[in-house]
């Protein structure tokens, strides 16, 4: 995952665009929402980034409003209204 940091902050305004880094409360604060905990890996992902988009690809995460298409819990719940 270090190198992943570091080449998204290198590239970071030219390419890539993310979100503020997010708190654990916020985290937990999701996956209690979902009702299932978050995997190590994506956990640290978005308290590293919040969210990232590059071009037309774009990752959900948290760190931006809760009705954002990119907050990972209001995509869940659209996914699972539909």
């Amino acid at each position: 995952m270090n190198k992943v940091k570091q080449y998204i902050e290198s590239q970071e305004g030219d390419f890539f665009t993310k979100s503020n880094a997010v708190l654990d409360t916020e985290i937990s604060e999701a996956e209690h929402t979902l009702g299932f905990t978050f995997d190590l890996a994506y956990g640290d992902y978005v308290s590293s980034f919040g969210i990232i988009a590059y071009e037309s690809v774009e990752l959900l995460g948290l760190g931006v409003p809760k009705d954002s298409y990119l907050n990972v819990c209001q995509a869940t719940i659209d996914v699972e209204i539909h």
